[in-house]
């Protein structure tokens, strides 16, 4: 049996809960509602498409004005028959019911990968991001588009999302822990060569 919240949840949610594709943030400036447009596309994908897909994801929208740049998170939300026991996830697993959400802002303190983005790109981004399909897929789509741990860049985009967690969310923000961030590179380049 799956659950889900259904009305109980913020009806608010322009990204998640848009019943067409209209929805429109009225307090959001024309950049931030380009980008809601073009997360929306995402959130909501299920099944086995996310199954490569990691489970969180900071991403770093790079605009014109660097005082106006935006965060998003993608989560994996994964489908379980029941929660009654830590272990054994996986004979409980519905593989089939495992959706994305997209926040504008924060969730989470484990991100497992960043991705920067400019903002004359974010719709190319987002195709490329609907076009996963399996650990290949994917492979190849974080050597073109995610912040990998070996990359110059990698502690000054950490750097970024911390001030800016810092900045929008004062009283929620912390330092985010990197055990659980993913070596792409290192983990798939001899297993795809």
């Amino acid at each position: 049996m799956v659950m889900y919240a259904g009305t109980a949840t913020n009806p608010d949610d322009i990204i998640n809960r848009c019943p067409d594709d209209n929805c429109i943030d009225p307090d959001a400036g024309p950049v931030e509602q380009r980008v809601d447009k073009a997360m929306r596309r995402i959130a909501g994908t299920r099944d086995l498409q996310v199954q490569a897909l990691p489970n969180v994801t900071f991403v770093h929208v790079v605009t014109d004005d660097d005082t106006e740049n935006l965060a998003y998170t993608i989560i994996r939300n994964k489908a379980l028959s029941n929660n009654s026991m830590l272990f054994n996830e996986g004979r409980r697993r519905i593989l089939e019911n495992d959706t994305l959400t997209v926040v504008n802002g924060y969730v989470g303190s484990y991100p497992n990968a960043f991705s920067r983005i400019p903002i004359d790109q974010i719709e190319a981004h987002i195709d490329a991001y609907l076009n996963i399909k399996d650990e290949l897929d994917y492979y190849n789509f974080a050597k073109h588009h995610a912040i990998q741990r070996n990359s110059p860049n990698f502690w000054e985009d950490s750097d970024w999302h911390y001030r800016k967690f810092l900045h929008d969310q004062p009283i929620e923000a912390g330092l985010f822990d990197m055990y659980r961030f993913h070596r792409i590179a290192g983990k798939s380049d001899a297993r795809f060569s």
